[in-house]
């Protein structure tokens, strides 16, 4: 009898795979989060200039580090960039100022953003079964806006102990970096693993040269062409357990 593969430890990507977004062009919302942020600033007492000049200089120094992140294939460390414009500004954000700060410029992308109904029980399920559980995202978002994006939703980041953010660590998907610091962190062995994503040149190319179990999260299920394929796809986040039956897996908890 053939020893079936023991899988421990599962991975999620976090946009459009336990959160879904409904914004197609995210430009809108930068516009509407600088407003938000230059609102916040003000009510807060920190002298700035006028909005029209405020923005076009948080644009720059946002659009700036974007495609400069592109050129050298690291993403972009947006959090640190508007650190510095406001300093040039003559402006300090104390740690405090800057998360709330950070959280305001977020808000319109987090009210687009609202969890997938399947994910809080499903991760409830996986966790009293004794999977450890952990997150990878490619992210320019600072982490304490997308930390409490995911506990304000369903109170999902309690389940994620592990979360490794591309602004962070500096690599991107599917760069093999990110999932390697992502397994460390876990305790992990990338041949014990699973891990759940909706892109494929993203999620299942880079989770598969590592040899992790690789799941597409697929809503119209479409077929994937090309040489990358997911191990399995699913429509929704429900099915995932069932193809975990297919592996071994660990005991309940006591």
């Amino acid at each position: 009898m053939t020893e079936r593969r023991r899988i421990d430890t599962i991975l999620f990507d976090i946009g459009d795979t336990l959160l879904d977004f409904t914004c197609a062009d995210p430009r809108p919302y930068f516009t509407e989060g600088f407003r938000l942020g230059y609102e916040y600033l003000a009510s807060v007492g920190c002298s700035l200039p006028p909005f029209e000049r405020y923005a076009r200089a948080v644009y720059r120094a946002v659009l700036w580090r974007f495609l400069w992140s592109r050129v050298v294939r690291r993403e972009a460390k947006l959090f640190e960039g508007l650190i510095a414009v406001h300093e040039s500004m003559g402006i300090t954000l104390d740690p405090e100022t800057a998360a709330e700060f950070a959280w305001q410029s977020y808000l319109p992308m987090r009210r687009a953003g609202v969890a997938d109904p399947d994910a809080r029980p499903l991760l409830a399920r996986l966790r009293a079964r004794g999977y450890k559980l952990g997150l990878i995202s490619n992210t320019s978002t600072p982490p304490v806006a997308l930390d409490r994006h995911l506990e304000e939703e369903d109170g999902l980041l309690e389940f994620f102990p592990v979360r490794v953010y591309s602004c962070e660590v500096g690599h991107m998907k599917p760069h093999r970096g990110i999932f390697e610091i992502a397994l460390d962190r876990m305790g992990s062995a990338a041949a014990n693993s699973v891990y759940v994503g909706d892109k494929v040149q993203l999620d299942v190319k880079g989770a598969g040269r590592l040899g992790m179990v690789t799941v597409l999260k697929s809503p119209n299920g479409a077929p994937v062409r090309g040489r990358w394929r997911p191990d399995h796809t699913v429509r929704r986040l429900r099915e995932l357990p069932q193809i975990l039956e297919s592996y071994s897996f660990p005991c309940p908890s006591s």
